[in-house]
C-alpha cells in the first residue's frame, strides 16, 4: 500500500483545514482527501485508477464483505459529491478527513493480516 503517499495527501488536507494565518480552504482539502481515498481504493481493491467512480467503488468494496469497507463505500460516494460541490464546510471536510484516516489505518492492518496469512 502507498501509505506514505496517502498520508502526505491527508496531512496536506489537514493543513488546508487548520492553517492559522489564512482562512481554511475546505474545497482544496476535499480534493486531497479524495485523492488519498482513490489511492486506498486502488491499493485494496485492485481497480485501475481510470475506472474509479462512485458506483464501481461501491460495488467493489461491498464485495470485500467487510463492515469497514462497506462503510467506506458510502463515504466515498459522499466524497465524490463533495468534490463536485462549491460549498463544503470546514466541519464536513474535517469529518471526511477523520473517516478516511481511520479507513487507511484499517486498510494497513488488513494488508498486514493478509501478508501474515499467506
Amino acid at each position: 500500500m502507498r501509505t506514505l503517499e496517502i498520508k502526505k495527501k491527508l496531512s496536506f488536507a489537514d493543513y488546508l483545514l487548520n492553517r492559522s494565518y489564512a482562512t481554511p480552504y475546505p474545497q482544496g482539502a476535499v480534493k486531497h482527501i479524495m485523492e488519498a481515498a482513490n489511492m486506498v481504493v486502488v491499493d485494496i481493491s485492485g481497480l485501475e485508477e481510470t475506472k474509479l467512480g462512485p458506483q464501481v467503488v461501491h460495488n467493489r468494496l461491498n464485495k470485500l464483505n467487510k463492515k469497514e469497507a462497506k462503510e467506506f463505500s458510502e463515504l466515498y460516494l459522499n466524497l465524490w459529491k463533495m468534490t463536485k460541490s462549491k460549498d463544503v464546510s470546514k466541519e464536513t471536510a474535517k469529518d471526511a478527513l477523520d473517516k478516511v484516516r481511520k479507513f487507511v489505518e484499517w486498510a494497513e492492518k488488513e494488508s498486514v493480516a493478509e501478508e501474515i496469512e499467506e
